[in-house]
C-alpha cells in the first residue's frame, strides 16, 4: 500500500491524541489514545472545546455516581462530539441503558458502552429488538462460561446481538474458537479469548480456519517486535477476515507502530508499546478501509474495530481497577 496513506492516518491519530488529551487531562492516558482512536475512525479532527461542551452537557443529565461517569465516561464524550447532536445522542444512550439495565439488579459501565454500540449501529426503531438480543447473548454467554462471564462483558454481547446474524450458530462459532484458541496459547487470559472468539464469529470461514490465520498473525507480530499482550490481542482478530495477506498485515503494523513511536506522548513514558500497537493496528485498518470495502467487508471490519475499541478499555478498566486495589493494599499493610 502507499505508506504516506498510513502516515497520513498515523498523523491524525496523534494530533487528535494531543487534542484528547489537553481536554481531559484527568481521564487515564490509555482511555486518552482510544478517545484519539474514535475520532481517527471517521476521519475527524479532535476539537477541545468541542469535547468540553459534551461534558457539560453530560454533566448536566447524569449524577456523580453514575456509570456514565466512570473510566468511560471519556469515550462516551468523544462519540458525543462526533454526533450530529450530541445531545441527542446521549439521550438516546440514556433510553437504551435505561431499558438494558432493568434486566439485571446490578449494573456496570459496560452497559454504558454496550448501550452506545446500539446507538451507533441500529436504526431507533429496532433499539428494542437490539436489546433483546443483546440480553439473550449475554444469557447464552453465562451459560457457556459462568466464572468468566460478567457484567464487563456486556459491551461484548451487544456487537453480537446487533449483527443481524443467527444468535446460536454465531454463539456456537465463537465457542469453538475459544476452545480451539485455549488450547493453543496459555498466555492470553481466559477474557481475552472470550473476546477474541467473538470477534472472529463474526467472519466467515470455519473457526479452525479463523483460529489458524489468529494465532499466525499473532506470532508474527511478536517475531516482528510488535507483539500485542491479552487486553490489546483482540484487535487482531479484526483483521482475519480481511484479504490482506498475514505478510503485509505484519509489515504494516509494525512500520505505523515504529513511525507512531517518534511522536511525542507514544513512547515508553506516554502510551507506552502496548497502546501503540494497538493504536498502529487500527491505522492500517482504516488505511485499507477501500480496499475492504470493495470486498463487501467495509461496515463488518467498522464494527469489529469499534467493539475492540471498546473491550480494550473494558480490560484496561479491569486492570486499573485491580492495579489500585492492590496498591490500597499494600499500603494499608505498611501503615499497619
Amino acid at each position: 500500500m502507499n505508506s504516506q496513506l498510513l502516515y497520513d492516518k498515523c498523523d491524525l491519530l496523534a494530533a487528535n491524541y494531543h487534542v484528547v488529551k489537553k481536554s481531559a487531562k484527568l481521564d487515564n492516558t490509555l482511555v486518552q489514545g482510544l478517545g484519539a482512536m474514535m475520532f481517527t475512525q471517521y476521519d475527524c479532527e479532535a476539537v477541545e472545546s468541542e469535547i468540553r461542551d459534551c461534558r457539560a452537557i453530560m454533566k448536566s443529565k447524569t449524577g456523580f455516581f453514575s456509570n456514565f461517569n466512570g473510566y468511560t465516561r471519556l469515550a462516551l464524550l468523544c462519540k458525543m462530539s462526533l454526533a450530529e447532536n450530541a445531545e441527542a445522542y446521549l439521550d438516546a444512550v440514556m433510553s437504551v441503558y435505561e431499558n438494558l439495565k432493568q434486566a439485571h439488579v446490578f449494573h456496570s459501565e459496560s452497559e454504558v458502552l454496550a448501550s452506545s454500540s446500539i446507538v451507533d449501529m441500529v436504526d431507533p426503531a429496532y433499539y428494542q429488538d437490539a436489546i433483546d438480543a443483546t440480553l439473550q447473548v449475554f444469557e447464552i454467554m453465562r451459560d457457556q462460561h459462568p466464572l468468566l462471564t460478567t457484567r464487563r462483558d456486556m459491551s461484548l454481547a451487544a456487537l453480537l446481538g446487533v449483527s443481524g446474524l443467527d444468535v446460536n450458530p454465531l454463539l456456537d462459532d465463537a465457542e469453538e474458537c475459544y476452545q480451539i484458541i485455549r488450547k493453543q496459547s496459555l498466555v492470553l487470559t481466559g477474557e481475552a479469548v472470550q473476546s477474541i472468539s467473538a470477534i472472529l464469529a463474526l467472519h466467515p470461514g470455519s473457526p479452525a480456519e479463523k483460529c489458524e490465520r489468529f494465532m499466525q498473525l499473532r506470532n508474527g507480530l511478536k517475531a516482528a517486535g510488535s507483539r500485542l499482550n491479552s487486553e490489546h490481542a483482540p484487535l487482531i482478530a479484526a483483521f482475519v477476515g480481511t484479504s490482506m495477506s498475514a505478510d503485509e498485515i505484519i509489515a504494516e503494523v509494525h512500520e505505523a507502530d515504529v513511525y507512531l513511536k517518534d511522536k511525542p506522548g507514544f513512547g515508553a513514558f506516554g502510551l507506552g508499546a502496548q497502546m501503540r500497537r494497538t493504536m498502529a493496528g487500527a491505522m492500517v485498518l482504516k488505511a485499507h478501509e477501500e480496499e475492504i470495502g470493495a470486498n463487501g467487508t467495509s461496515s463488518m471490519v467498522d464494527a469489529i474495530t469499534t467493539a475492540t475499541v471498546q473491550e480494550v478499555i473494558q480490560q484496561i478498566v479491569t486492570t486499573i481497577i485491580i492495579t489500585s486495589a492492590v496498591i490500597a493494599s499494600n499500603n494499608a499493610s505498611h501503615a499497619s
